[in-house]
């Protein structure tokens, strides 16, 4: 399926963690390939998903979620903002693997699942709002941290974590 996509789609082609999406969608559609690729190519070249736009080299929708986020931060939450920014958290590259892997890569398969539904029914905003109910959830523990050597590994993959154990992964319908 993501040979055919990468045909259909010369410029973007093939990029680590679209196999992520490509499995997702299959697993929800039963297997169906033919109506996975039709819906993978709906989230990717679709009006209000564009995902394509994470894959391309110059990771174009990855820049732009970030940014988004980065701004969320700097007018809502100029504490944490600061915070992460003295020391050192590189917003775009650990956000890179949630956005790209559409969390599949840190979450079991319920929540990956649920992540997709999401995504289908709130396209985009779905993934940004997710990362920034994660950051609301985890903001107390994150300002008690002091250096950068605590920070980066927790926003790998444990923020998530913490995050789906207090039930606060999912922002509010």
């Amino acid at each position: 399926m993501l040979i055919a996509y990468s045909k259909h789609n010369p410029e973007v082609g093939y990029c680590q963690g679209m196999n992520y999406l490509a499995g997702l969608v299959l697993i929800g559609v039963e297997m169906r390939q033919d109506l996975a690729f039709t819906l993978i190519v709906r989230l990717m070249d679709g009006e209000g998903y564009n995902l394509s736009g994470l894959y391309e080299q110059s990771l174009r929708k990855l820049f732009e979620f970030t940014d988004h986020i980065y701004s969320w931060l700097l007018c809502d939450h100029p504490k944490l903002q600061k915070h992460m920014s003295d020391n050192g958290i590189p917003l775009t590259a650990m956000l890179a693997s949630p956005f790209m892997a559409l969390f599949a890569n840190i979450t079991d398969l319920g929540t990956s699942m649920h992540v997709l539904d999401r995504l289908m029914l709130q396209k985009t905003d779905a993934l940004v709002n997710i990362i920034k109910c994660v950051l609301v959830s985890s903001s107390t523990y994150l300002l008690s941290m002091d250096d950068s050597e605590q920070m980066h590994p927790y926003f790998v993959k444990q923020i998530y974590f913490d995050a789906q154990k207090a039930g606060k992964f999912f922002p509010s319908i």
